[in-house]
């Protein structure tokens, strides 16, 4: 997923955050940072709300389609 030919798209989200997503066979993980000095609720998309998805760097699944993000967080979330 990090290899730099794997497929990728910028996922759109609410204002002060950006998202992208990265693909390959039954492989996905998306990049969610918050680049505002505030607290913040991102929706996931409707294309990603019927997956399971586990955060790696805080080591647990997610879950809610609503999560709130600290200022400046970022989330790596990968499809379980």
């Amino acid at each position: 997923l990090f290899h730099p030919d794997v497929p990728q798209g910028v996922l759109e989200l609410e204002e002060g955050f950006f998202a992208f997503r990265r693909f390959a066979a039954a492989a996905e993980i998306v990049c969610i940072s918050n680049l505002t000095d505030r607290s913040g609720v991102v929706r996931l998309p409707a294309s990603m709300q019927d997956a399971l998805w586990h955060d790696l760097i805080r080591g647990a699944d997610v879950a809610d389609i609503d999560m709130t993000f600290q200022p400046y967080q970022t989330m790596w979330l990968k499809k379980s």
